[in-house]
């Protein structure tokens, strides 16, 4: 479907009004939203001094990254770098989010077209932003990798629908290199074939599976990838292994995670889950009251399907949040554009109108609140790392998700591990059960054995291990040093203390 330039006008529009509203909630912070956030803007300010291919990782002393380094989402790192160059690395990540958001829009704002929504297209955009409240509208203030996916993901499905063989292969390339759950985009696409071979049944030729496009372009990821050939092993640990230690866990071994690799909870299904399940719920009732589903279009089917499994994917894994709100407004909307409006009256789309402001405003005001702090997290501890541990010394970390505001502030020194506690397994298992043990507070002599198992004499523990605070509290061979906002802590051992 050709675009005007009405359309483009109308998408522009609604990419403008995503991008002043993420500003709204991130600008009167001084931190950055999410954790990851951290790591990956300073790891392009270490691409941007050393070059775009990191032949190691240094900075970490117990991970698989020790042995062989792998950038999962290295093109997001590379498009980082011009906004650190320019504008430093915190503002740098601000303002690269809001640009990256407004491209997110954008690739929305021309699918909605491309499925028919022409005259409500900015409208749609608005109502697509706020569906799930803060759960898909949070993710868009992280300086993180899906930003590239939500990009990718919805340009993929215009160049199906467009018979774009060469533009699908192309992001299915740049997808692959930009982020390490692009392997959904293959059945995504498959789901789209399988709907049109339904319905066009002989018409549909071999030739016609725009997911061998999809196929192609991922496995040229694979290869044409700059971190080839341990990217491949990097992509099994991160999308089989670690889903799988979620959903069945590790034997008798407790690997820790981050939260959104958990279920839904009820505290975040209150938050924004309940108007996009119930919106959903309702259009799939009334298609199958209305025995509408053997008429639906193929893409309207396909979106259906989508719907019921990324909603399944999403209750037991949080991270499809940034899937499941946009396909299934992709797929309220196709539906009801083709059939009877709902909204068939001043009273209703009054209410309608006025029911969806409240949730936008909520989940603006909650998130700005939620979000704000007068300085990224840590700061003051990775200042004291900075001033008094040597470069090269290792820095003993208690949680795996604290590493990235030090390092941030602090990357001159060397830490435990990155982002994910299982490369620290996977680099040796013995290790990662005495620092499991150590950060639970449940070993008997914990600075010794920081000292002779990870070589570190500075320690750092957030409030979240009170059992570890109280152990090095009385410890006399540990001498507490620093004290932040947070209630963080950096002890330092120091053997034959008075």
């Amino acid at each position: 479907m050709k675009l005007t330039s009405k359309d483009i006008s109308w998408i522009l529009l609604g990419s403008l009004i995503w991008t002043l509203c993420v500003l709204f909630v991130t600008a009167g912070t001084n931190s950055l939203p999410g954790v990851d956030s951290y790591f990956h803007i300073q790891i392009s300010e270490i691409m941007r001094h050393q070059g775009l291919v990191l032949k190691d990782f240094p900075w970490t002393a117990c991970s698989i990254w020790t042995d062989s380094f792998f950038d999962k989402e290295w093109l997001f790192h590379v498009w980082l770098i011009p906004f650190i160059a320019l504008f430093g690395k915190f503002t740098g990540a601000k303002v690269a989010v809001l640009v990256t958001v407004f491209i997110v829009a954008f690739s929305w704002g021309i699918l909605l077209r491309q499925i028919g929504i022409r005259k409500y297209v900015f409208p749609a955009m608005c109502f697509m932003l706020f569906i799930a409240g803060c759960l898909f509208f949070e993710r868009l203030t992280f300086c993180r990798s899906l930003l590239f996916a939500l990009i990718f993901f919805p340009l993929a499905i215009v160049f199906v629908l467009r018979g774009n063989r060469v533009g699908l292969l192309t992001v299915s390339y740049l997808y692959a290199i930009s982020h390490t759950g692009s392997w959904q985009l293959l059945p995504v696409i498959l789901v789209f074939d399988i709907a049109r071979k339904w319905k066009e049944k002989e018409s549909f030729k071999i030739t016609d599976f725009m997911s061998a496009w999809v196929l192609l372009g991922l496995i040229a990821g694979l290869i044409l990838n700059p971190y080839f050939p341990a990217n491949i092993n990097g992509l099994f640990i991160q999308n089989i292994m670690v889903l799988k230690i979620r959903l069945f866990g590790f034997g008798n071994d407790v690997i820790d995670q981050g939260f959104e690799l958990y279920p839904m909870t009820l505290n975040r299904i209150m938050q924004g889950f309940i108007p996009v399940v119930a919106l959903a719920g309702y259009t799939v009732y009334d298609a199958v009251k209305k025995k509408r589903i053997p008429s639906m279009d193929w893409v309207t089917l396909s979106l259906l399907a989508l719907t019921c499994v990324y909603f399944m994917l999403t209750i037991l894994c949080q991270r499809f949040i940034e899937y499941f709100a946009p396909i299934s407004a992709l797929f309220i909307l196709a539906y009801w554009s083709r059939r009877e409006n709902p909204l068939n009256s001043m009273t209703r789309k009054t209410a309608f109108s006025l029911l969806f402001i409240g949730i936008a405003l909520i989940t603006m005001l909650k998130l700005k609140d939620v979000l704000y702090l007068d300085q990224p997290k840590y700061a003051g501890a990775a200042e004291w790392i900075k001033a008094n541990a040597a470069p090269g010394e290792i820095i003993f970390t208690a949680d795996w998700d604290d590493t990235p505001m030090l390092f941030y502030g602090a990357p001159e020194q060397r830490y435990l591990v990155f982002l994910e506690p299982y490369f620290m397994y996977l680099h040796s298992p013995q290790k990662y059960r005495i620092w499991k043990k150590i950060s639970d507070g449940k070993m008997l002599y914990a600075a010794e054995e920081v000292v002779s198992t990870f070589h570190s004499k500075i320690i750092f523990v957030s409030a979240r291990r009170p059992r570890l605070i109280d152990k090095l509290d009385h410890d006399k061979n540990v001498k507490l040093r620093y004290t932040g906002p947070q209630l963080e802590r950096i002890y330092t051992i120091e053997p034959n203390l008075p």
